[in-house]
């Protein structure tokens, strides 16, 4: 469980706008990185699934 700090650390500091770009840098080379496996023969479509799922949850995340 977190202490008191760091709660009202994060509560001060992670904004919407971080979280979507934490999200997006994450998942473009999450993306990449399974479609050059699925593209190779390799198991890459769990991992192509997961990027563009968590660029998608970036990309929406600042749009209310």
């Amino acid at each position: 469980m977190l202490d008191a700090r760091a709660v009202s650390w994060l509560r001060r500091n992670l904004t919407e706008f971080r979280l979507a770009v934490a999200l997006t840098v994450i998942g473009l080379p999450v993306t990449s990185t399974g479609a050059a496996l699925y593209a190779l023969h390799g198991p890459g479509f769990p991992e192509l699934v997961i990027g563009l799922s968590l660029v998608m949850l970036g990309s929406g995340t600042g749009r209310r």
